[in-house]
């Protein structure tokens, strides 16, 4: 069966937004060893404050890699994933704003934005019946014939 267009492209953004994660991961981990934060009276603060910062979006590079990998393979736990990774990145973005009155910036409506965007299109009718719909996969014929 054919994958829409659709899921290929959630499925794309889906990787691409979780290699983004991966490399933020990457780039606070060097950050911990470059000379402008080891240079600072409160190095030891900003090193604990950047490994804090790496794990975080490591917990959420984790599973949108491993959503994306499943939505290739038209996996539906991979939609589940991906649809609460999605969620709970909106509500965590909407949750100053909202709750406590914060102000948004641009990368702040940017990132609700993306969340929202992708749990709008992950619920599409087109998308999510692709992961429900399918067929169950029947087990390979094994059976030996027999001789008359």
């Amino acid at each position: 069966m054919n994958r829409s267009v659709l899921v290929t492209l959630v499925a794309v953004i889906q990787l691409l937004f979780g290699l983004l994660c991966a490399g933020t991961v990457g780039y606070l981990l060097v950050l911990t060893r470059s000379k402008q934060i080891l240079a600072d009276k409160d190095a030891a603060e900003a090193v604990h404050g950047l490994k804090i910062g790496a794990a975080v979006v490591a917990a959420m590079a984790v599973p949108v890699l491993a959503s994306a990998y499943g939505l290739f393979k038209r996996k539906l736990w991979a939609w589940i994933v991906a649809l609460l990774v999605n969620v709970a990145g909106a509500v965590l973005m909407l949750w100053g704003p909202v709750l406590e009155h914060e102000r948004m910036d641009r990368s702040d409506i940017t990132f609700t934005a993306f969340f929202l965007v992708m749990v709008i299109v992950l619920l599409l009718p087109g998308v999510w019946r692709s992961f429900f719909s399918r067929a169950p996969e029947s087990p390979p014929d094994t059976a030996v014939p027999r001789k008359a």
